[in-house]
């Protein structure tokens, strides 16, 4: 694990290992809320909350929260959506 910038850089198998075994993500819900003018309805569909969760908005916000390292590929049509290695190796 390294440092950066006051970011802690992870690999994924780290992030995974943060993600389900210390924040504890396996079953919990999540809700989507669409406001347009006054009103404002809940989407049900658990394919939305999983491409929100994981196709950067939410996990973008959450390494922020936590310091985590990550670079956003800047093609977002193409794999990876982020980057958790830097190119440049530092020492602590």
């Amino acid at each position: 694990m390294l440092v950066e910038e006051n970011r802690i850089q992870l690999t994924g198998e780290q992030l995974f290992i943060k993600l389900v075994k210390e924040y504890k993500i396996i079953g919990e819900q999540g809700i989507i809320n669409f406001s347009l003018k006054h009103l404002t309805i809940a989407i049900p569909a658990k394919y939305t909350v999983g491409n929100l969760l994981f196709q950067s908005q939410w996990l973008k916000v959450w390494m922020k929260t936590e310091k985590l390292w990550f670079e956003e590929n800047i093609n977002s049509q193409t794999f990876p959506d982020f980057y958790l290695v830097t190119t440049q190796v530092l020492f602590c």
